[in-house]
Formats: structure tokens, sequence, C-alpha cells
């Protein structure tokens, strides 16, 4: 019983731990992680216009 208890806890903390990094990382992304900012610029509005036949 203590042993399953022990694991279970273990368990608990490495996914707290995770949900953590998670976490930080979306907090954190630069601007430059953006799709859409990429989509948007001049370039990506040239190459979808003028390079389809």
């Amino acid at each position: 019983m203590r042993a399953n208890l022990r694991n279970w806890t273990l368990v608990i903390g490495l996914l707290c731990v995770v949900a953590a990094c998670v976490i930080a990382y979306l907090i954190t992304a630069p601007p430059e992680a953006d799709i859409s900012m990429l989509r948007d610029s001049p370039a990506a509005y040239f190459f979808e216009n003028y390079t389809s036949a």
C-alpha cells in the first residue's frame, strides 16, 4: 500500500513538472514563433499570388 502511494505521488509530481514546463514555454514564446506574422508578411503575399500558375 505504501509503495503504491509513493508511485502515484511520483507520477503526479512528474505531471506537475511537465505541465509547468509547457505553461512556461507557452507564456515565454517569442513573437517570431507566431506563424500568422510570417503569413501576413509582404514576401508571403508575393510568393502566394505570383507563383501560382
